[in-house]
């Protein structure tokens, strides 16, 4: 996660927009009595749209392989398949990219 300090007045208003892949956020208000801001949403990684990898050791049944954003996993193929490889889950689009098979 990607933490800034942020300064202002009492009553500012500042915008807390959460990166692709990731939702939360929203306007964060100074206030006066506690020198704080509000609260908003943390950022929290959103899940990919799941996949299937036929003839792949794990993932071969229907949308077996899930995750969020960032996550990394490798594809072993059943033997006499492949090459298989490393697909990781996209803030960008939400599915695993590259496709591997």
């Amino acid at each position: 996660s990607i933490q800034e300090i942020v300064f202002g007045l009492t009553n500012d208003q500042v915008e807390v927009e959460c990166l692709p892949g990731f939702s939360g956020g929203g306007v964060a208000i100074c206030q006066g009595d506690t020198l704080n801001f509000s609260h908003v949403s943390p950022c929290t990684a959103q899940e990919c749209t799941p996949d299937t990898i036929p003839n792949s050791a794990s993932y071969d049944s229907e949308n077996s392989l899930r995750g969020v954003t960032g996550d990394v996993v490798e594809v072993i193929c059943n033997q006499g398949y492949g090459p298989g490889g490393v697909t990781t889950c996209s803030g960008e689009t939400l599915t695993f990219t590259p496709h591997v098979s």
